[in-house]
């Protein structure tokens, strides 16, 4: 056992830069890492450890299959060069380990687990490599002998770490020992190993006639990322950014990395005479900064959410801290069906050349890093173009919007065309035969659509909405608006009602508490002005105080009630003294609704309550002649609101969004063009009450619709 914690120190043969490469597990033979005291011990569970195994199995089938020069590739491995003194006072040359002790400690166990199940696998070649952990006096020794069953159980409670290693240790051993030695695709273990240590393994070792011979050791690889002495951070320093949320590092970071390696810019010849050598470093160092600033632009522009979200924003299927990662993920194809460094795998070929292009040509004679940030740029520029083309970003923005992939619009841009011979021929499109085969699409998605057979729920009322919004604001041609499609995802834009969905034969008074409230107050708002955001401390700042903002609304509506009761007794008899008398009672009855909310719920009489909200209700109901409309689910009652306008009591009347929607519209509040001229009743054609959504002005508004659609419209039947 070991009596002494090892010490740490750094060492002088690190290089500068940090480095990232892909190393064959074959290549981590004899090396020895080191795990400081501020990480956390071993805590996988053997379910975590089969896992490695089957991932391995799975892959393993998959290349028998296919052979396709994939290969597996497990998660980052952060470490950096470090010399510590062994507990025997010896001096030890190996890595620290910063990020990914559990993968490597568990890669280890798996190694172990096969070579103790098949002795023919230790064949010299491979020299286990040993992991030293600064907390764990005796860890070295424990892995070394783990698979001694009486020295493990002996030891196994001395360490919660050894414990675990125990369980993950036994739990792969019992694997492979169990497998069924006639399947030879997912559960050959002696493949396994030689995928894993050896080289040119024949797959078809059976068969005399096929012969596929490849490198499978290459085809499992770790992510190797180096600290350098150039990097400030401390050790500790890296891995909690590495760890907060347990944040893995990203595709992007691993792929700038590869790009500013300075081996991808040129050599610097070491014998070179000062000035030859100092400009050849120079040389490599202004393209690593020229690409470093390329890359900061694509993301500076990335993170402008109005571009963004036109690109799909939060609909992508993972998150992006790193925004630019989307460009990379989109060339690569990136799926949530693939591992997770699929991209990263991905441009590692590019970067070293050993991609091929889809025509198996060899890459261009240009260097791989130059080859591939080209075409990341130019990737990118051809998504700028469509953001800054009035019409294609509102038609392309609208197709992404509708679940169209930005791979395929791009697609649309290139006519493959076969001539007689056989031969075939890639031509781009220019620019207006681009933006016919966009307004196809927007067609395709409005095929066997009849807007006066849509009702709602159908996902085609959004779609439409949406489409009629936006072509709303193209034909604007004279204003510079764009369709916000940043602020239509995140405000929740969707199809919701215009009037009420209430059965026009009940009444729907709002049963919670809350949604009670709300709708008082809305109602004290729409016919008195008073409304608690207008309530402010003795400093003139909004008053927080709950029951102070209700009392607050409370004595201005009584004050307009007031008010209003002494102009109407002035008045002769006549309509206008009858409407607003009339106006006084609702008021006087909503007063006594609001007076009742605020006592409370213990002491307050619920039929009274309930009884005096219904006759609210009711006489409301009237006064907005709620039930002018006969289809409350066809598209002529339909329009983009979100939450906070179609009120979260569910019953809000015509007038009540409206009275919202210019409130909004006046504070500068995003509204859908569409929605904001409906409410206005722009598109009625006779208007006899703005305080109602009439049959008239629903049909008015459907005429709108379809002549505006028309042009993608299928012909109407």
């Amino acid at each position: 056992m070991e009596q002494n914690q090892p010490l740490i120190s750094s060492t002088d043969t690190t290089s500068a830069d940090n480095s990232i490469s892909l190393r064959n597990i074959r290549s981590l033979s004899g090396l020895r890492f080191y795990i400081p005291d501020y990480q956390r011990g071993y805590r996988w569970t053997s379910t975590q450890g089969l896992q490695m195994l089957d991932d391995f199995r799975d892959f393993i089938a998959s290349i028998k299959k296919n052979n396709d020069g994939t290969f597996y590739c497990l998660q980052p491995v952060v470490v950096k060069p470090c010399v510590w003194t062994d507990s025997d006072g010896a001096s030890v040359n190996g890595y620290e380990v910063i990020d990914g002790q559990q993968r490597l400690t568990t890669l280890l166990l798996l190694l172990k687990a096969l070579y103790d199940v098949d002795a023919r696998n230790d064949d010299g070649r491979f020299h286990m490599f040993e992991i030293h952990y600064q907390t764990r006096a005796g860890s070295r020794e424990f892995l070394d002998r783990i698979s001694d069953n009486e020295y493990c159980d002996s030891c196994a409670l001395d360490c919660i770490d050894f414990y675990h290693m125990r369980l993950v240790y036994r739990a792969l051993r019992d694997a492979l020992s169990n497998r069924d030695s006639s399947d030879r695709g997912k559960y050959n273990d002696r493949l396994l190993t030689d995928f894993i240590l050896d080289s040119n393994i024949d797959l078809d070792e059976d068969d005399d006639d096929i012969g596929t011979s490849i490198d499978l050791a290459n085809n499992v690889r770790v992510i190797w990322y180096e600290i350098g002495q150039a990097e400030r951070a401390t050790s500790e320093g890296i891995f909690t950014r590495l760890n907060i949320g347990k944040i893995p590092l990203t595709n992007a970071e691993l792929i700038k990395a590869m790009f500013l390696k300075d081996s991808n810019f040129g050599d610097v010849n070491p014998n070179a005479p000062d000035d030859v050598r100092h400009a050849q470093e120079l040389g490599i160092n202004l393209r690593q900064n020229q690409i470093a600033q390329e890359w900061n632009q694509i993301e500076q522009r990335l993170q402008d959410d109005a571009f963004w979200y036109f690109l799909g924003g939060d609909d992508w299927e993972k998150e992006y801290d790193t925004r630019i990662e989307l460009i990379f993920d989109l060339m690569e194809g990136w799926n949530k069906e693939v591992e997770a460094y699929h991209t990263f795998n991905s441009f590692q070929r590019r970067l070293t050349g050993a991609a091929k292009n889809k025509k198996g040509k060899k890459p261009a004679k240009q260097r791989p890093a130059e080859s591939a940030w080209k075409e990341v740029k130019d990737y990118f520029r051809e998504l700028e173009y469509w953001y800054h083309d009035r019409v294609l970003f509102h038609l392309i923005g609208y197709l992404i919007a509708c679940g169209k992939s930005i791979p395929f619009i791009k697609s649309l841009a290139v006519e493959t065309i076969t001539f007689e011979n056989g031969n075939i021929q890639e031509r781009r499109l220019n620019k207006d035969e681009f933006l016919e085969a966009i307004e196809g699409q927007v067609k395709e998605l409005m095929k066997g659509v009849q807007l006066s057979q849509l009702s709602y729920p159908s996902v085609d009322i959004q779609r439409v909405l949406l489409l009629f919004n936006i072509l709303s604001v193209i034909e604007n041609e004279r204003s510079d608006i764009k369709f916000p499609f940043d602020r239509y995802k995140q405000e929740g834009w969707d199809r919701e009602h215009v009037a009420s969905q209430t059965d026009k034969d009940r009444q729907e008074v709002p049963r919670d508490a809350k949604d009670r409230e709300a709708w008082i107050n809305d109602m004290l708002y729409y016919f008195t002005g008073a409304r608690a955001k207008d309530c402010c401390d003795v400093d003139g700042k909004p008053e927080s105080d709950e029951a102070l903002r209700n009392q607050f609304v409370l004595d201005r509506a009584k004050e307009f009630h007031k008010r209003q009761s002494a102009e109407v007794d002035t008045l002769d008899n006549s309509p206008e003294k009858e409407a607003r008398m009339r106006q006084l009672r609702l008021v006087s009855i909503i007063i006594d609704a609001k007076a009742q909310s605020m006592i409370d719920a213990k002491k307050r009489v619920r039929e009274q309550y309930d009884q005096l909200l219904a006759q609210a209700f009711h006489d409301i109901r009237v006064y907005f002649e709620d039930d002018r409309l006969d289809d409350k689910d066809g598209l002529g009652n339909m329009a983009l609101l979100n939450d906070w306008i179609n009120r979260s009591y569910g019953n809000a009347f015509f007038a009540i969004k409206r009275m919202y929607i210019q409130d909004y519209d006046a504070a500068g509040v995003f509204i859908p063009l569409a929605t904001k001229n409906l409410f206005m009743k722009y598109y009625s054609k006779r208007v006899d009450s703005m305080l109602t959504w009439t049959n008239d002005d629903a049909r008015d508004y459907l005429a709108a619709i379809q002549a505006k659609l028309t042009p993608y419209l299928p012909p109407q039947q």
